[in-house]
């Protein structure tokens, strides 16, 4: 099934794109997407999105509109969002 991801801030810059839809297996889960965009990547940037298969704590994954586990079960046509917190001061 497809989904697509869309990326920001830094990842997007890195990566040189800000969208791109994977094939994934029925049944996925957000954290088997997250390790297919990750090997995607330049190595800057899969550095930079999290180590032994951890997200990173500044990346925040937004699927269908809300804050999303890596357990989450995805669905065809799901829509994931890599947030980077602003920050301010």
């Amino acid at each position: 099934m497809k989904i697509t991801v869309r990326l920001s801030g830094w990842m997007s810059q890195l990566a040189g794109l800000r969208e791109l839809e994977l094939e994934v297996a029925e049944g996925a889960v957000l954290g088997e997407a997250l390790g297919a965009v990750a090997a995607m990547l330049p190595p800057e940037a899969r550095a930079r999105l999290g180590r032994n298969g951890s997200l990173h704590p500044s990346v925040i994954p937004v699927l269908r509109g809300e804050l999303a586990p890596p357990p989450a079960v995805l669905e065809p046509g799901d829509e994931i969002e890599l947030i980077l917190p602003g920050a301010g001061g």
